[in-house]
């Protein structure tokens, strides 16, 4: 039988080399904490929900233009004790950029004629929050 090449000591250095490099690449798929904006609203009258999932794209939108990484899903119930809200379920990576996102889109809708503003304002105009509340995934 020969030798390995090199002996067993970089075989066995490779092994550790290959094992930790596994576990790098798989640490951010165990790790993921994100963090949840859930919105409860009622839609103002004369904003059917259609109207109101065309403002949401729009949003989603400004978003992506603008380098935001806030992703949001429109949730409407269809068992529940209200039927009459709707569910804004916001997604960021974490709440650090959570609180950074909302600071740079706080200081964006009150600059008139950002797209940020003219978005929120339809979103204001169409929907009235209702509650608020943020979690983090596990």
């Amino acid at each position: 039988m020969r030798p390995l090449l090199g002996g067993l000591r970089k075989g066995s250095m490779f092994f550790r080399t290959t094992v930790l490099a596994f576990a790098l690449l798989l640490t951010p798929l165990v790790a993921r904490a994100d963090y949840l904006d859930v919105i409860t609203s009622r839609l103002t009258a004369g904003c059917s929900l259609d109207k109101y999932l065309g403002v949401v794209e729009e949003f989603r939108g400004v978003m992506k233009t603008q380098g935001y990484k806030y992703t949001v899903e429109i949730a409407p119930p269809f068992i529940g004790p209200d039927l009459s809200v709707v569910y804004w379920v916001g997604r960021e990576p974490n709440f650090a950029t959570f609180g950074q996102e909302s600071d740079r889109w706080e200081a964006a809708i009150a600059k008139a004629g950002t797209p940020e503003a003219m978005v929120s304002a339809k979103l204001n105009a169409c929907s009235e929050n209702v509650s608020r509340s943020g979690s983090r995934t596990r």
